[in-house]
């Protein structure tokens, strides 16, 4: 009879706050995602959830949950079919949450840990979208800051810009001071500088991301951290069609276009970005030299 009982009980459904928890879909420096179930309105949600462990850490004056709230003001702020939509914020047992949209399949970092290189212009519309929704971002003052695989969800025809984490509204002054904002391999040289990030540094990002598409290999790479940002500052990478030479040559001028050092450099807006990607797929003449 005990066994039975506490059977039942390990098979109880587990809730945060009204949302009913099912599963876990991936953990980050900051958050747990959870699959959940919204029994209001009979809907799957994506909910984020503080890591148990950062909360003590608000003492230190860390400001985890402050970041948390950042990114649901960013995210908010943002409407658009290629950014992942907030729904609801809370907090539940101490520890803040986020409810987003939830999209069937998985980030674009499982999809390249598969090994194999997708069919170029699978890979271009990828990217692609998430010049959408950096255009949609950027005109609406967000910044990203965090631009990279396991930011970008995929699903069957379905490619979503998340976590606004890092994210800088333009005209604010609010930051993480002391952390290092984004991930190494995909920051942008002024972000490397600790200089303000604005759009262009986002490009740099996804150019870092189209360069990984292409040829299954980051632009910058090292045995460590320091190693890495040392190549972003002062390494020109590796042309994409040395590491992969069925890239066409107008894809690989893309490209060093968006990895420029300088932000001059590069694309003027994730709008240009997206015109030239789209040149390319209609084989018509690029802009990008």
């Amino acid at each position: 009879m005990m066994e039975e009982s506490s059977r039942r009980s390990a098979e109880a459904p587990r809730y945060y706050g009204r949302y009913e928890l099912r599963s876990e879909l991936g953990r980050g420096t900051s958050g747990v995602v959870y699959k959940a179930h919204d029994p209001k309105l009979d809907r799957l949600v994506a909910l984020k959830i503080l890591r148990p462990e950062l909360v003590s850490l608000e003492e230190a004056g860390v400001g985890f949950k402050q970041r948390f709230h950042q990114e649901a003001v960013a995210a908010g702020r943002l409407t658009h079919p290629a950014i992942v939509a907030v729904h609801d914020v809370g907090e539940a047992e101490n520890r803040p949450f986020m409810v987003m949209e939830y999209i069937e399949g998985g980030t674009l970092a499982d999809l390249l840990l598969g090994g194999q290189p997708l069919p170029l212009a699978e890979a271009v519309e990828i990217v692609l979208q998430v010049c959408a929704a950096l255009d949609y971002a950027h005109r609406h003052g967000v910044v990203h800051r965090d631009i990279k695989p396991r930011n970008i969800l995929v699903g069957p025809g379905v490619t979503k810009v998340t976590d606004f984490g890092t994210a800088r509204i333009l005209g604010t002054s609010h930051t993480m001071t002391g952390t290092m904002l984004g991930t190494p391999a995909y920051m942008s040289p002024e972000m490397v500088r600790g200089q303000a990030a604005d759009p262009r540094s986002d490009l740099f990002s996804l150019g870092v991301v189209l360069y990984e598409l292409l040829t299954l290999q980051r632009p910058f790479d090292g045995r460590s951290s320091n190693e890495v940002l040392y190549a972003i500052s002062f390494r020109e990478p590796l042309s994409v069609r040395r590491r992969s030479p069925r890239v066409p040559r107008d894809l690989e001028t893309i490209c060093a276009k968006a990895l420029s050092k300088s932000p001059e450099g590069r694309f003027a807006s994730a709008g240009e970005f997206a015109a030239d990607l789209q040149r390319f797929l209609d084989h018509e003449a690029i802009h990008a030299q």
